[in-house]
């Protein structure tokens, strides 16, 4: 695994590489996110555990964030996953 202190920062970069933009998010959510490393990500996860698959919470348990972004992408309805996120703060 690499080193997970820029976690949420790695996350935030994949989504936005797969044309996620995060201009309507709050500033804080964001900052919080793109400061997080991987344990301080998790507890972001946990907050919004109640309405994620999951699967979601399995992955950002093991996966590296780009792979994170790219399944969340590919097999979640990446809509609803990332609001239940931001929803969370």
């Amino acid at each position: 695994m690499a080193d997970d202190k820029d976690f949420g920062a790695r996350f935030l970069a994949e989504l936005r590489k797969l044309g996620v933009t995060p201009g309507h998010w709050k500033y804080e959510t964001v900052m919080a996110i793109e400061r997080a490393d991987r344990e301080q990500f998790m507890e972001l996860f946990k907050r919004a555990a109640g309405g994620l698959p999951d699967e979601v919470v399995r992955l950002a348990e093991s996966e590296e964030p780009a792979e994170l972004a790219r399944r969340i992408m590919a097999t979640q309805r990446p809509d609803s996953v990332l609001s239940m996120i931001l929803l969370s703060f």
